[in-house]
């Protein structure tokens, strides 16, 4: 069950993002499933969102721990927006580029997801 302080945050985070973030698209590749009646798997299914997203770059002391790379680039999304959890694997499209989830760095507003913090790399 969530509380109020969830309802307003993730409202909040996704206005500020509506705000000041840039439209791109986040993709999601399902693999098929093999079927053994016939002996096959089908193509995956790729589903894609379009989501808003606020591009940003790491601090200095989450490079020096080690939390993420000099090189990688962190993207700000609205968890009530893209409704789904991302995984790494997953994509974003924006401004002719391709950017690789390699991880989550979620911030919570309680007890759910307002704002997820998405280590990626260009791919």
């Amino acid at each position: 069950m969530s509380g109020a302080l969830d309802s307003k945050a993730r409202a909040t985070t996704e206005k500020l993002l509506k705000k000041f973030g840039k439209v791109a698209q986040f993709r999601e590749e399902i693999a098929g499933v093999y079927d053994p009646d016939t002996g096959s798997t089908p193509p995956p299914t790729i589903n894609l969102y379009p989501i808003t997203v606020y591009i940003d770059k790491a601090s200095d002391g989450e490079i020096s721990s080690g939390l993420v790379l000099a090189s990688d680039t962190l993207i700000l999304v609205s968890a009530k927006e893209l409704g789904i959890i991302p995984q790494a694997g997953h994509d974003i499209i924006f401004s002719d580029k391709t950017y690789q989830i390699k991880s989550d760095l979620p911030i919570y507003s309680g007890e759910l997801v307002a704002l997820h913090r998405l280590v990626c790399v260009i791919s």
